[in-house]
């Protein structure tokens, strides 16, 4: 476990209410991937993440909850077999566009000889 563990990356969206949603280093198996590299891209989709609670929560029914991903990045850089391995809601319509935002993740092609890399990430949502 490197210094990479220890940093949460933070940005607070502009959601009414003050939600701010973390991401924090993603568990890489395989090693053929680096976990900078896949927080980096999967940060990037953080105002995504915004959307979808504010689309499937109001002000009045705003919880603070986690959700933990596992998938597979091929090295065509595509995701693949999105499964949730942990989830505070039961709010299907949420998980269902974090699914959709993470299968449109774009990583880097890497040499098929390298294989697939499957990831864990948790999306985490404070309100």
């Amino acid at each position: 476990m490197g210094w990479a563990w220890v940093i949460i990356f933070l940005l607070t969206s502009s959601a009414p209410g003050g939600l701010s949603v973390f991401c924090p280093a993603p568990v890489v198996y395989n090693k053929n991937r680096t976990e900078n590299e896949v927080l980096e891209k999967i940060q990037g989709k953080t105002l995504h993440f915004a959307n979808c609670y504010s689309r499937h929560f109001t002000n009045e029914d705003a919880v603070s909850f986690k959700v933990r991903f596992r998938f597979v990045i091929k090295p065509s850089g595509l995701v693949d077999q999105i499964e949730v391995v942990e989830t505070g809601t039961d709010q299907k319509g949420m998980i269902s566009c974090l699914e959709t935002i993470l299968m449109q993740v774009q990583f880097s092609r890497i040499p098929l000889s390298k294989g697939s890399c499957t990831v864990e990430q948790s999306i985490i949502f404070r309100f």
